[in-house]
């Protein structure tokens, strides 16, 4: 979001300074709106689970019963007899053949029932997987970005992690760390047995769509605020994020922790099985320009994509002008394949639209040929 210049504080924000920065008037440190009434929208429908796939047991078979001969020549004159008896007689002889490092064998008839035959089973063949291709070549990026700049990706096929020299260090989360606030709200919410409530639905489309600031507020501290981002350190194991006291959009987290963040929300260890594909669902539908402040988040990295790709792509961007007049600006994106994290904290004469084309620029780099798949 975008924190307004003392003269115009925006509805719903708490005016936030940086350690350092001048104080600001009085009028700015007032508390949250109250919320608006919900927009209606409905609680969506929750995701049938998908059942198990059972497979019968096979049925036991009894252990072989041998007697307890005593010596050895004492065995090998018994199953000498029992065999050439089996033989004359043309009956059926079964018998395990237990081989240490070799396939199980068994004692049959031949065909014809006068000889006993040891059969091998064929070993059965097996076939090594192809290896995945990734989608995502080792990148090399070149963004003339001034200011602090840092970016990190993971392609998700192979695992294989990219990023810059200085993907480990950390600025403010902003607005970005919404997504984690809805995933842990409704995660928190299912291990009740619960469902939110057209209220807490309400905030949660607007707090995602919109990036609406008291909603994020709000469902911030149902979860407990600050112990809800300690909980997405230990949930997520990330390893650079530390806590920023009673302030969620200035929780310290860095460029990789970003993309750690996004694959948590993405496999479904932040909001669960039932809500994932709720919320990254929220996220493919993030609605407003850079000209649309104070609640446009839909520019950056999808502005590399082509927009059949871009559609399928869930985003959470995070950006705030600080009185310091320094741009914080925060962009994470998610896809099946691929998953990018870029963050930026420049000059703030720059304006936002030069935060938005900077993550467009690396997308643009570092996923030319995962947007050509």
């Amino acid at each position: 979001m975008v924190a307004r210049v003392p003269d115009n504080p925006l509805p719903g924000w708490r005016a936030r300074l940086r350690p350092g920065a001048p104080a600001a008037p009085e009028a700015e440190a007032a508390s949250l709106a109250p919320e608006v009434e919900p927009t209606g929208a409905s609680v969506a429908p929750i995701p049938a689970q998908r059942s198990e796939l059972l497979v019968p047991e096979p049925p036991a078979v009894g252990p072989l019963r041998l007697r307890p001969w005593r010596t050895q020549r004492g065995r090998l004159v018994a199953l000498g007899a029992a065999v050439l008896t089996m033989a004359v007689a043309g009956g059926t002889f079964f018998v395990s053949a237990g081989r240490t490092g070799a396939q199980a064998a068994w004692l049959v008839p031949s065909p014809s029932g006068d000889a006993v035959v040891l059969v091998t089973p064929e070993p059965v063949p097996t076939t090594t997987p192809p290896p995945v291709s990734g989608v995502i070549p080792d990148p090399v990026v070149n963004v003339d970005a001034s200011g602090f700049f840092s970016w990190a990706v993971l392609d998700r096929r192979t695992g294989a992690r990219y990023g810059s020299a200085n993907q480990d260090k950390t600025t403010f989360s902003e607005s970005m760390i919404k997504a984690w606030i809805a995933a842990d709200f409704l995660s928190r919410t299912a291990e009740k047995g619960a469902t939110p409530d057209a209220r807490r639905t309400d905030q949660l489309v607007r707090m995602i769509r919109d990036s609406h600031n008291g909603a994020a507020e709000s469902l911030w501290l149902a979860s407990g605020g600050d112990a809800s981002t300690r909980r997405l350190i230990k949930t997520c194991g990330l390893v650079d994020t530390r806590v920023y006291p009673a302030w969620w959009s200035q929780t310290y987290i860095s460029a990789r922790d970003a993309v750690t963040m996004g694959e948590c929300i993405a496999n479904g260890t932040a909001a669960g099985p039932t809500w994932t594909e709720w919320l990254l669902t929220e996220m493919r539908n993030v609605r407003g320009t850079v000209e649309e402040q104070p609640n446009g988040g839909r520019w950056g990295i999808i502005d590399a994509l082509p927009p059949d790709v871009a559609a399928t792509v869930a985003i959470k961007n995070g950006w705030t002008w600080h009185k310091d007049n320094t741009w914080n600006v925060n962009c994470l994106a998610i896809h099946d394949d691929w998953i990018l994290a870029v963050m930026l904290d420049y000059n703030g004469s720059k304006g936002l639209s030069y935060g938005a084309k900077q993550c467009a620029a690396v997308a643009q780099q570092t996923l030319r040929q995962a947007a050509a798949a």
